[in-house]
Order: structure tokens, then sequence, then C-alpha cells
């Protein structure tokens, strides 16, 4: 486990027959990624996909929550730092691309709130499993970005245009049960049972051959890759709008305490 050692937002633990469990620990109760969380989400697929030992993967939060987006700090430094916003925007595409081509089979377990980066994962992930009353919301247009973390790429795929330009255009929520009934996750269980519900679905791709859940895997985000271009274009312009007035007069990070 010695090449996870350098992750220290993401707990991560090589269980029975090959199952990692790949646990976001953010910051706060909330469980909102910073910097260091956003960087470390774009990093981790590639350690994973060249893990021998790995034969699956369960993607989850902290204290069930998934993730609650990113903090409003770090969202501002990245309007006035262009370095920093040239950095997140490659690893924005690292965390959506990076699960799309892990060669092991992913799925995310999905509790309590669901926003931004950790979200992006969760929906192109291979299996996802919600909460009933996971609270699943793409709020990019609220704060005057575009909805680029991923969405472009999957939704439109998965629930169809018109439901997708409801819940993005407007940033009205969905709960767990509501996005299982119109296909954005592929289902939804008691609060209580979402993890162990996640689990055993990776279990069992642990346990059957390798090459036919990979390949089959791969064969079948074909679908996504044709759509990368639609999800480079959104990207893209999520970055220029973070460059606008909208996002600092409606994102307001913490003042300092002396």
């Amino acid at each position: 486990m010695s090449r996870y050692s350098g992750f220290e937002r993401l707990a991560v633990e090589l269980l029975d027959d090959g199952v990692l469990d790949v646990v976001c620990h953010f910051v706060g109760k909330r469980n909102l990624y910073d910097a260091k969380g956003h960087e470390e989400m774009a990093r981790i697929w590639p350690v994973i996909s060249r893990d021998p030992e790995v034969t699956a993967v369960v993607l989850r939060g902290h204290n069930h929550v998934l993730a609650g987006g990113g903090t409003p700090e770090m969202i501002i430094s990245i309007t006035n730092d262009w370095p920093l916003l040239l950095d997140t925007y490659q690893e924005a595409r690292d965390i959506v691309m990076g699960v799309i081509e892990c060669s092991k089979p992913v799925v995310s377990a999905i509790e309590g709130a669901a926003v931004g980066g950790a979200l992006a994962a969760a929906i192109v992930a291979d299996i996802s499993v919600a909460g009933n009353s996971a609270k699943i919301v793409d709020p990019h247009t609220l704060i005057g970005l575009v909805a680029g973390d991923g969405a472009a790429i999957i939704w439109p795929l998965l629930c169809g245009m018109a439901r997708t330009k409801l819940h993005l255009l407007t940033g009205q929520p969905l709960d767990g049960k509501g996005a299982a009934e119109i296909g954005l996750v592929s289902l939804a269980v008691d609060d209580d049972n979402v993890v162990a519900r996640a689990m055993e679905l990776a279990r069992k791709m642990a346990v059957q051959p390798a090459a036919g859940i990979r390949w089959t895997k791969h064969s079948l985000n074909g679908w996504l890759r044709m759509a990368t271009p639609i999800f480079d274009h959104s990207l893209a312009l999520e970055y220029v709008t973070l460059l606008g007035p909208d996002i600092k007069s409606l994102v307001k990070p913490k003042p300092a305490t002396s």
C-alpha cells in the first residue's frame, strides 16, 4: 500500500478480494474539498489503474457525506491565480477521465450531500449506489459558472436532455430515490445500506474474470469518449466564467478570525 502513502485527503484501504476502499476525508462536517483534496481526486485514478492487487474500487465519503463541493476559499483562490486555475482545470478533467479510463470497475456510494468534483466521479463510476435521501445537486449556474465538472459528458446519456437541462440550468437538487428514478444513478437504497450495497457489488465484480469486466467497461465507455469534445468544451467555458464577476459576488469566503 506504499503507493497510496502520499494521499492525505483520501483514506485508502485494500480489503479482501482485492476491493480498494477509497474514502474522501475532506474538510469539516460538510466534507468540502480544498485544493489538496481536488488534486488527490485527480491523481489517484492512474495509481489505482496500475495497481495489480486491486480488482475493484469503492468510492465513498467520510461520515456519511460524499462531498459538499469545494471550499469558498479554494474557489475564490482559483479566480485570482492564473497558474492555479490552469492546474485545477487539468485536475477537473483528470478526475472525470480518470474514472472513465481506470482499468478497474468503480462503484460509488453516494451518501449525504454530493456536489462538485466528487459528484462527477461518482456519476461516471461504473455503478452508482445512492441513499434514498442523498442530496445530489450541480449548483454551477447558481454561482455564475458553466456546469462543466463532467455533467455534459454523462447526464444527457443517463437521464436525457430534458431532465439534464431542468437540473443543470436551475440547480434543482435531486434526492437519491429521484436520481434513480430518472436513471442518473444505478440504484437507490435505504440510507443505512449504501456502503454495504456498494461493497457487495464491488466484491461481486472483484471475483469475476478480470478481462471480461475490464474490457466490457472499456467498450461501454466508448459512448463517453465520443462525448469528450463536449466535456472539454463545457469545462473550458466553466473556467472562463471563473474569471467573470458573478463568481466573486456570489461566493464569499469566511472572514479570517483574529
